[in-house]
């Protein structure tokens, strides 16, 4: 267990990836995997089991090294189980391709897409690690997906996402990170520092009231 996390591998990678923290609320994994698209996965999952509604976020601090595939990517994923074609809604971030990028897998060993509307989105120019940040927040059956360059301001990325079965309950939420390189042996592992991976809190907010109601009248039980 890793600051509360449980890191494992998913769909069992040619080289098992790990995790491990030097510093508060700092996660550095290491991780090979085929990638997280088609029908199955193959990547290393830092992990909680989690209940209910949820808003969570993370920084993704670094990503190396810098001749890592163009597909390797850093994501802050949803699964209903540890299956490797288990349902899943993710936000993903590829440090070669400078995108954000949401996709789901709606039926289990079916097909991965990305979510409707603008599901694919570049980074801001001049947005460089460790300004990189990723949002999952799940109200009901509906999940939403974000990116952020600073942490406050967010950038929703795809439409919301409401399958038509609902996901269970309790599912598993956390840190995926792949290299997307093991059929291509030229490529190497990755090494991903997460930072600041919890709730979403907003703070030092200040509610502004722009238009003020007006007096109106209506019938009794209307």
């Amino acid at each position: 267990v890793v600051l509360g996390l449980i890191p494992g591998d998913i769909g069992e990678p040619a080289e098992a990836g790990s995790a491990f923290s030097c510093a508060p609320g700092s996660i550095e994994v290491k991780a090979g995997g085929v990638d997280i698209w088609g029908n199955t996965d193959s990547f290393q999952f830092t992990h909680q089991e989690s209940k209910g509604d949820f808003d969570l976020r993370v920084r993704v601090a670094s990503f190396g090294p810098p001749g890592a595939h163009a597909q390797a990517k850093a994501v802050l994923m949803m699964r209903e189980s540890l299956d490797r074609g288990s349902r899943h809604i993710s936000i993903s971030v590829y440090p070669r391709l400078r995108i954000w990028t949401a996709r789901h897998r709606t039926h289990k060993m079916g097909p991965t897409t990305y979510l409707s509307g603008r599901g694919r989105a570049d980074w801001p120019k001049g947005t460089e690690f460790p300004n990189v940040w990723l949002r999952l927040k799940r109200a009901g059956n509906t999940v939403t997906t974000y990116g952020s360059v600073n942490g406050e301001a967010w950038m929703q990325i795809g439409n919301d996402y409401r399958p038509e079965v609902p996901f269970p309950d309790t599912v598993q939420v956390g840190l995926g990170t792949t290299s997307n390189g093991e059929q291509e042996p030229a490529y190497p592992m990755v090494d991903v520092r997460y930072e600041q991976f919890g709730d979403f809190i907003i703070t030092n907010a200040v509610v502004t009231i722009l238009q003020h109601p007006t007096n109106t009248a209506v019938s009794e039980n209307q």
